[in-house]
């Protein structure tokens, strides 16, 4: 129950910030996730409340604080973005076209030999025949967008200024199954959970690793708190890095990750509390600096739109396929081998291979681009005549 708890607590204000935020979108987020650095330090104290009012009481102390929870949730505001809203060419036009002739037969007949209510001059032929060739130039120029690209909104804010555009909201469900069929997708999750699987490794085994060194339970603890202070710095400092704009995030995500790599490859080699103290702030660097950007990335790659369904199953599968079952695996090829070096290694390799997955991410867009201009060009080709009669009506007005 703590854990759905801690869940629907979690997910919703980690979107929040993927919504709000965009200039300092990393920043933010690393700044949310900086409090889980605080775990590591919990320890003494929550030791100190057990300790003076016993188990229930140190409980009800944790479940005062949580309670807070509901004051920053009566904080949020929904916010709609213009990423949620599409552009409706048909409400467009039909609006448009009952605000000029709200009631065609009431409008008033023309004078003989006028023309929409004018007597012709030579000034007003003269007019007409220049205004003819900018109308035939312009209606070509019109028709050739339209056949490629459909009735868009550009096309409407740059030709015709009277039309005023409609939107909409994009419909949009609370899972959005039609991702697990995204290649972009399964790639940003096939590395989570990957490196999820790694780092669960790392965490869990980390303290009865440096045990085997005959390195003392406190000194093997801090190794712990070592991780989690580097954690919280390297989430601030790479989240700032993000928001500058000179390295894509994708590719920031595959240095964290190697960063990790690189940290688990040389701590195979720690056999003294002060190496493994060099692996551990390395490591911890590393890992922060990819919690941190985990949110980012999925907003660049998957959108804001879907970024609740995207970040929801990309967490669970990482929980389920990573964090859970990481663990145990390694704890199992700890008693068959007797030694964590092979369980390292196993950790060492997750997170190589998680690295590389991301380069996927290339063809998988490219695909998805492929995809959307096939079904822009099945929607242009569906483009109602109607729609574009009223766009020529448009333009001889106008001109």
């Amino acid at each position: 129950m703590t854990g759905l708890g801690f869940a629907l607590a979690s997910l919703p204000a980690l979107t929040m910030i993927g919504r709000y935020f965009k200039k300092r979108r990393s920043l933010a987020n690393g700044l949310s996730r900086s409090g889980g650095g605080a775990t590591f330090f919990l320890a003494p104290i929550l030791q100190l409340l057990v300790d003076s009012y016993g188990w229930q009481g140190c409980l009800f102390v944790i479940a005062g604080l949580e309670l807070h929870l509901i004051a920053c949730a009566l904080l949020f505001r929904p916010l709609r973005l213009k990423e949620e809203l599409q552009f409706n060419s048909s409400k467009t036009l039909e609006m448009h076209r009952q605000s000029v002739n709200p009631h065609p037969n009431d409008q008033p007949n023309p004078e003989p030999g006028s023309q929409n209510g004018f007597k012709p001059t030579n000034i007003v032929a003269r007019r007409a025949i220049s205004g003819k060739e900018r109308v035939k130039a312009l209606q070509k120029e019109v028709e050739k967008r339209v056949q490629e690209y459909g009735v868009t909104e550009s096309l409407i804010v740059d030709h015709f200024p009277r039309i005023e555009p409609v939107y909409e909201p994009k419909k949009k469900r609370t899972l959005d199954f039609s991702l697990l069929k995204n290649p972009l997708w399964a790639v940003i999750t096939a590395n989570l959970v990957l490196t999820q699987f790694g780092y669960s490794i790392t965490l869990v085994h980390l303290v009865a690793r440096a045990k085997l060194m005959d390195i003392g339970q406190y000194k093997a603890a801090m190794l712990l708190s070592l991780i989690g202070l580097s954690e919280v710095i390297a989430q601030l400092s790479s989240g700032a890095l993000a928001d500058k704009g000179y390295i894509r995030r994708i590719h920031l995500h595959k240095i964290y990750i190697t960063v990790m790599a690189i940290a688990t490859a040389c701590g195979l080699f720690a056999n003294s509390f002060e190496t493994m103290m060099i692996y551990c702030v390395a490591f911890g660097c590393g890992s922060g600096s990819w919690q941190g950007n985990i949110l980012p990335v999925t907003v660049d790659t998957l959108g804001i739109r879907q970024l609740r369904s995207a970040y929801g199953f990309c967490l669970f599968f990482s929980g389920l396929c990573g964090q859970l079952i990481g663990p145990p695996v390694a704890g199992a090829l700890y008693d068959a081998t007797k030694s964590y070096t092979s369980s390292f290694v196993l950790a060492l390799v997750c997170f190589i291979v998680s690295s590389l997955l991301l380069w996927l991410e290339i063809p998988a867009n490219a695909y998805m681009r492929k995809k959307e201009e096939d079904n822009d060009n099945t929607k242009t080709k569906k483009t109602n005549g109607v729609v574009q009669e009223i766009l020529m009506q448009e333009m001889h007005e106008m001109a």
